[in-house]
């Protein structure tokens, strides 16, 4: 069996695969909602945020040995890359852990992203977002190879603080936040004229909306290629924006743990889908850990 800890800006998780006929399948999986970024000061990660991830992973990589794995690996994309600290806080999670870090750049996080997509949905050709609590993945391809990618430091958590003061986003705090979203999307050169039918949602925020969504339909779809149109996803946006209780009522039986960051997840998936022109949006169950697992099991 083989274990990966995912350190996230939002979540850290740990997912235990087991080969069977050939291919490596989920047998279990652990997550600690953490909120990383909230312990990030001056661009350090602060004492508190470093002795919660170490021990959060200590208890992951106790749990891997009692699981018998024969092998743990652990990466950190956006919650541990743009840190000044860096340096300091991988030492001490070797020195309190065992566990070597693999701090992903973005280009990397964005290839695995299009590794685990491809394995979900084959020879299919499109644009994809993984919107994590840090950054943005946004990368389009066609049926043999990735065509381009960008990230972009517009992670729900990051934004949620820059831009959202209450439990609720607010009007003025959604048009802040729509034009600087709009702004930073507009002037990476590698999103230019890039347009598709279909885009891919890889992550929690996308999961979120389509149990939103879903809950709201009366649907028993399943998440895991859970398909709206851009229009019925902005519907659900609005409604959820314009009626707070609702949004409170809906998030509770649904994303409790995403409720104050739902919106501005949502607001974000939607403006990058706009920006593609996209029609339809197509949430996925695969994505970086599943593309990292791919780069494990070829180095």
């Amino acid at each position: 069996m083989l274990g990966i800890i995912d350190i996230g800006s939002n979540t850290v998780r740990l997912i235990v695969y087991e080969k069977r006929d050939g291919e490596y399948r989920k047998r279990h999986g652990q997550k600690e909602f953490m909120g990383l970024l909230n312990f990030v000061k001056d661009g350090c990660l602060n004492g508190e945020g470093m002795s919660r991830l170490w021990k959060t992973l200590r208890e992951m990589k106790q749990l891997s040995d009692d699981l018998h794995c024969d092998r743990l690996s652990c990466f950190a994309t956006a919650s541990l890359r743009g840190l000044e600290n860096q340096q300091e806080v991988l030492e001490q999670i070797e020195e309190k852990t065992g566990l070597i870090v693999r701090v992903l750049s973005g280009e990397e996080e964005a290839r695995c992203d299009y590794l685990g997509l491809r394995q979900a949905i084959g020879p299919l050709s499109g644009a994809a977002c993984d919107l994590g609590g840090g950054s943005c993945q946004l990368f389009s391809f066609d049926t043999k190879e990735m065509l381009s990618s960008a990230s972009l430091p517009l992670g729900c958590l990051k934004l949620t603080n820059r831009f959202q003061q209450g439990a609720h986003l607010t009007e003025p705090e959604a048009r802040m936040l729509a034009a600087y979203v709009t702004e930073e999307l507009e002037a990476c050169p590698a999103l230019r004229n890039q347009r598709t039918e279909t885009f891919y949602l890889i992550g929690g925020a996308g999961r979120a909306m389509a149990k939103a969504h879903r809950h709201l339909m009366y649907s028993e779809r399943p998440v895991d290629g859970y398909t709206l149109g851009r229009r019925e996803a902005e519907q659900l946006a609005a409604a959820l924006f314009c009626s707070p209780d609702l949004a409170r009522i809906t998030l509770a039986m649904t994303a409790p743990e995403r409720s104050r960051i739902f919106l501005t997840g949502l607001f974000t998936l939607l403006l990058a889908a706009t920006h593609f022109d996209a029609a339809k949006l197509c949430v996925t169950g695969n994505g970086v850990r599943e593309g990292y697992l791919q780069l494990l099991l070829e180095e």
